[in-house]
């Protein structure tokens, strides 16, 4: 007895460009635009999300008085809670080499 997948004939076929439209308003031009279109978006997609996990989404200053572990517990807690804006002219802000 031999079972079948669900839809993975029609799977192949999407794939393999080798459905036909009964209604002939697609052709093959077509369904290679909607492949490539899908299949770009889908790339994009994980490129822009795998900046997540693969490089550093966000940098945050702290103090430099933390070192080894409690730099990673706050870089992982500056990444998941508010952040806030500071402007460029903000005159209140100490300088760069103090905040890193």
């Amino acid at each position: 007895m031999m079972f079948e997948v669900p839809y993975l004939n029609y799977l192949f076929e999407l794939l393999l460009f080798g459905r036909r439209d009964d209604r002939g308003l697609h052709g093959k031009a077509d369904r290679l635009n909607h492949f490539v279109t899908a299949g770009l978006l889908l790339f994009f997609c994980l490129v822009i999300s795998a900046r997540q996990y693969v490089g550093s989404a966000m940098q945050c200053w702290f103090p430099q008085e933390y070192s080894g572990s409690w730099m990673e517990y706050v870089h992982d807690y500056c990444f998941i809670q508010n952040t806030y804006y500071v402007a460029f002219n903000d005159t209140n802000v100490s300088d760069d080499e103090v905040r890193i």
